[in-house]
């Protein structure tokens, strides 16, 4: 099939498996579709409960949310704050799977500008730690390449639609929110 034909579709590499493999071309690049989404969602829910469960360990985030169970060695306050803000975006966004996809990758495109924006911040505020890594490429104190992610970072999350922005901060507040909430009925 040509470009031509290709490029008037809405789905080309559906297209493709099609003519390819007939019917069961879909339904197997649908499988394929299918495990990959719910593979990177999965990825999101476990790291970011780790990412909560490391910022407050090192007391970034309120020491509470570094509390591990006793029996599974796991942070559990962390995981309950990335469960909960997961269904919300779900119940959201409960009609289309593309879209919880797409919120999960604007969720490690935030991450990835907050934990550039900490390395820069505590570059120059935390000045008398002695690190065991230091950024190769800098200017004074200033970290090249954190600020190369930075921009970069920051750049990835305007590419995605405002429905898809507004869900990712959605889903970014109701962490905060809840960290809050559970914080403040633990003490």
């Amino acid at each position: 099939m040509g470009w031509k034909e290709l490029s008037l579709t809405e789905a080309p590499l559906s297209l493709a498996a099609e003519r390819a493999f007939g019917g069961q071309g879909v339904i197997i690049l649908s499988t394929i579709a299918l495990f990959a989404t719910s593979n990177t969602a999965l990825m999101m829910l476990i790291s970011g409960s780790r990412i909560i469960y490391g910022i407050s360990k090192d007391q970034s985030f309120p020491k509470k949310l570094s509390a591990v169970n006793k029996s599974r060695k796991t942070p559990w306050i962390a995981i309950i704050i990335i469960m909960a803000s997961t269904m919300v975006a779900i119940i959201c966004f409960s009609r289309d799977i593309s879209t919880i996809a797409s919120i999960a990758v604007f969720g490690i495109f935030l991450v990835y500008a907050i934990v550039n924006l900490s390395l820069i911040w505590s570059r120059f505020k935390i000045t008398d730690y002695k690190r065991p890594f230091v950024s190769p490429v800098r200017i004074g104190r200033f970290p090249v390449l954190a600020g190369i992610g930075l921009i970069t970072s920051i750049g990835m999350l305007f590419q995605f639609n405002i429905n898809i922005i507004l869900g990712g901060f959605l889903a970014f507040l109701s962490v905060m929110v809840l960290s809050i909430i559970l914080i403040k009925g633990n003490r």
